[in-house]
């Protein structure tokens, strides 16, 4: 009798032993069949609303993907981190890697938080696919697993003392020389880097700066700077702000009358939300930044390139009750060039495969949705990893819509380039 209860004990603990195998076994190969990626930008905090446009574009663009079979026959699974300040950016990025075990990590539109975060990538070599973030210095740095696609942010800077020289002071009938122009940026390595590139080339092309302000991007007073620009009484406020505090900083040239005849921005100021928070106030303000998708001329891209954007439009109205703004666009674009193009090209997730993919890629004009087209510089550059094909344009708001107005021939707009006093607005 004992012995044939302990052979039953005997049985059942292998039969239990077995089927813990067996779904030990069925995990490890479900894992196989997936491959993550990490999707790290700030979910929470002032940026808070960039990260959801950015998981917005990468729910709809993989969606489709998996619909379609996945990558390589797996299931593609994006690890949602929050970047929410570059100590955070940095400690995600480690969890991405050490935990989740993912190769490649897509962020962070924040060049402070792609500093930090990037550097932990290559430390455990593992590619860090930046979708936004300006500052030169992420690609001076010279590393082996970062790439940007975006414009680097000394070309902002260039374009804007260019424009400023080359349009704006023709227009107000000034030379550059008698423009009065004040700079005020956002004090990381993102409003630096583009303030300096300005101040340099507006020496070179003969303007003279009169005064400019630092502040931290989390300020919400800005009543002495403003009083200090209105006893310059300038001709162009240049700035390189974040859309968030943007919002406040307009909204406070209005109370305290701070006129102007232009206000040129850099890069983030191309968000929907912008009108929605500020009316026709937004209306004559420039942005400097890749071509957007307003009145996008879509007969000079591909089919596949108008198939993509009509499909990810779509499934953005079914899925979140709106058309998808044109700033969601280009992250869309992005993460489908990774996914659809990088990926199969390398034939795995294995950062070394798909570092040698990213180096391969040859994306013309015609085919892209950012406005330029995709080709990274080579390992031996002086910027490795940095898109090449990433240049600038010029925007404008007029009826609450963003603008192509320079270069001239890729203008859908003619530019209004005289703002007028706050107080003949609307009149």
């Amino acid at each position: 009798m004992l012995r044939e209860v302990f052979m039953n004990k005997k049985y059942w603990f292998f039969a239990i032993l077995t089927l813990f195998l067996g779904l030990f076994v069925q995990g490890q190969a479900a894992g196989q069949n997936v491959i993550k990626i990490g999707v790290l930008f700030p979910f929470t905090g002032p940026l808070a609303m960039v990260g959801k446009e950015y998981w917005e574009s990468w729910d709809i663009v993989s969606e489709m993907m998996n619909e379609k079979g996945g990558v390589l026959g797996k299931k593609i699974v994006g690890v949602k981190a929050d970047a929410v300040d570059p100590k955070n950016a940095m400690s995600e990025a480690e969890r991405l890697i050490n935990v989740e075990k993912v190769n490649i990590i897509a962020g962070t539109y924040s060049s402070p938080r792609a500093m930090t975060a990037s550097e932990v990538a290559e430390k455990y070599k593992k590619i860090y696919y930046e979708t936004g973030a300006a500052a030169d210095e992420l690609t001076q740095r010279k590393m082996n697993y970062f790439f940007r696609l975006q414009v680097k942010g000394s070309s902002y800077g260039i374009m804007g003392a260019d424009y400023s020289a080359k349009v704006l002071a023709p227009a107000m009938n000034k030379k550059p020389g008698d423009l009065k122009v004040v700079v005020c940026y956002e004090d990381s390595i993102w409003g630096s880097t583009i303030s300096k590139a300005f101040a340099e080339q507006a020496k070179k092309v003969g303007i003279k700066i009169s005064e400019t302000v630092s502040y931290n991007y989390k300020a919400v007073d800005f009543s002495a700077m403003i009083t200090r620009f209105k006893m310059i009484n300038p001709d162009i406020v240049y700035g390189v702000n974040y859309a968030p505090d943007f919002m406040i900083l307009w909204r406070q040239m209005k109370q305290l009358d701070l006129n102007m005849k232009a206000y040129v921005g850099n890069g983030t100021l191309l968000h929907s939300d912008l009108p929605k928070a500020l009316g026709s106030d937004i209306d004559y303000v420039f942005d400097i930044q890749g071509v957007g998708l307003q009145n996008f001329n879509l007969e000079a891209i591909s089919k596949k390139s108008r198939d993509f954007l009509a499909e990810i439009q779509r499934r953005h109205q079914k899925k979140y009750g709106v058309p998808m703004p044109g700033e969601n666009v280009p992250p869309a674009y992005e993460f489908w060039v990774l996914l659809d193009q990088v990926l199969p090209m390398a034939g795995s997730d294995d950062p070394e495969a798909v570092r040698r993919a990213l180096f391969k890629l040859d994306i013309p004009l015609k085919d892209s949705l950012l406005g330029f087209g995709i080709k990274f510089a080579g390992p031996d550059a002086p910027e490795p990893g940095q898109n090449i094909r990433a240049v600038p344009a010029v925007m404008q708001w007029m009826e609450k819509k963003l603008w192509t107005v320079y270069p001239q021939e890729l203008a859908t707009m003619k530019v209004k380039p005289v703002m007028p006093a706050w107080k003949e607005r609307g009149k």
